[in-house]
């Protein structure tokens, strides 16, 4: 009877580790997640930003003010095209949800000039 006891009791305790386990690496799951999201670039890549890009701000300048390095930032669903002039050297740009730009680097670095592109979505 006693030893009936011990195996219901070891199961019980059992299944109460095998419960914790799981909660845990589920927790370690949305953490880790949660973490991802919340380290990835928050750009701010709006006319209000662009309009504060001026002649002589370095590279880290213009990231700092749009939130990111140059790229794409559009969420999901979001569909545009853009109208570009021609290629230029030393130029970066920077794709949000909003607007886009256009920010020419001398060769020391600094902007020399910018350009907000227009665009247009698609249905």
């Amino acid at each position: 009877m006693l030893g009936l006891r011990l195996e219901h009791f070891m199961r019980k305790r059992l299944l109460l580790w095998l419960t914790i386990i799981g909660l845990n690496a589920l927790a370690v799951k949305y953490a880790t997640r949660a973490y991802i999201s919340l380290s990835k670039p928050q750009p701010q890549i709006t006319e209000a930003n662009v309009a504060k890009i001026g002649i002589g701000m370095s590279r880290r300048e213009v990231e700092k003010l749009l939130g990111c390095p140059p790229g794409t930032y559009v969420n999901e669903g979001s569909k545009f095209r853009l109208r570009l002039g021609g290629i230029l050297f030393h130029e970066m740009m920077w794709f949000g949800d909003d607007c886009a730009v256009e920010v020419w680097f001398g060769d020391d670095g600094k902007v020399t000039g910018k350009r907000l592109l227009p665009q247009f979505y698609i249905d």
